[in-house]
């Protein structure tokens, strides 16, 4: 096993402890840890320089060894600003969880911590068996004495999560227990606040996937509206379509029944008069019969005999009288 992988492991145990036991329960019941490589144990940690500005001073990467004219050793330790991921592999493809960011465990860090004892993450990933760092591993250099550097036998033993350069010898008035109490409280406390901050991602993911699938659902349902939206105007010029034929059709039927009713009132005022003409008839020719009963049947006169032209009177001569013969003697 390489260096590097040898780091990883004793990361991931380290973390592991860190997940679990309070460090506070761990110093009550004194625990014993195996001490590991400085190097091992001092990787990826946090460096604090107290009285230095920034307090911050990047992220352990490795440290170099002079001995000082006193007789004390003189440590040059390179830092960087990078991330810890942890690396599962599905198919031959490399899939990364962030687990460390600036030396602190992330938000997401105990999710895949149960990952890796489960050995897989929920999508069927298997866990690589390995960490991998990533970020910028020259981001500067501190410089002091090993004594400078507080509570290093509790580093190794992974009790400690931080390394605290006191080269200002700010701290050395403080009780290192009581240093170390508080510290591991606040820890204790971010770890709380860690766990919390892990839920309420979960949380925030899911309501996520809530959004999401509601804008899905939207998209759908104004798809669905466009739609129905055009079925509907179809719809409607359709009806009024029908509406107008159906107008056009109850014209010709009005049409069609007001002609076959003249037709009908027409047929009747025929036929009544029909019967009014027959019995009209009926009643002359009763009349007439009667007539015929009470009046005698007319007798036939001979026609006059024509009468025969007179001849012409003779002239009288004068002196004589004229005589005239009466008709009939």
């Amino acid at each position: 096993m390489s260096l590097k992988d040898e780091i990883y492991e004793h990361l991931l145990n380290v973390a592991k402890a860190r997940a679990r036991i309070p460090l506070e329960v761990a110093r009550a019941l004194d625990i014993p840890t195996t001490p590991v490589g400085i190097s091992k144990a001092f990787f990826g940690l946090p460096i604090i320089v107290p009285g230095h500005d920034p307090i911050y001073r990047g992220q352990y990467v490795t440290h170099t060894v002079y001995a000082s004219p006193d007789g004390d050793e003189v440590w040059v330790i390179r830092t960087g600003i990078f991330s810890i991921m942890a690396v599962f592999v599905a198919e031959g493809r490399k899939y990364y969880y962030p687990f460390a960011e600036n030396g602190f465990l992330t938000a997401m860090a105990p999710t895949v911590l149960e990952w890796i004892e489960r050995g897989e993450d929920p999508y069927g990933r298997r866990f690589a068996g390995y960490f991998e760092a990533v970020g910028n591993f020259r981001h500067g250099y501190v410089e002091c004495k090993r004594s400078d550097i507080l509570y290093i036998d509790q580093i190794t033993q992974g009790k400690l999560p931080v390394v605290i350069v006191d080269k200002y010898k700010i701290l050395r008035t403080t009780p290192p227990s009581e240093f170390v109490e508080e510290y591991a409280a606040a820890q204790y406390t971010i770890r709380e606040l860690l766990k919390q901050k892990v839920e309420y991602e979960r949380t925030i993911r899911n309501l996520r996937l809530v959004v999401t699938t509601r804008e899905a659902e939207f998209v759908a349902l104004k798809e669905d509206l466009e739609g129905l939206k055009n079925t509907v105007t179809t719809l409607l010029r359709e009806n009024e379509r029908l509406r107008t034929e159906l107008m056009t059709r109850d014209i010709r039927e009005r049409l069609r029944a007001t002609g076959i009713e003249r037709y009908e009132r027409i047929t009747e005022a025929l036929e009544r008069l029909t019967s009014d003409l027959t019995d009209l008839l009926d009643r002359i020719s009763t009349l007439r019969e009667r007539v015929e009963k009470i009046t005698p049947a007319p007798q036939v006169v001979a026609p006059p005999p024509k009468e025969e032209k007179a001849p012409a009177p003779t002239p009288t001569p004068a002196g004589e009288e004229r005589k005239y013969i009466k008709a009939g003697e």
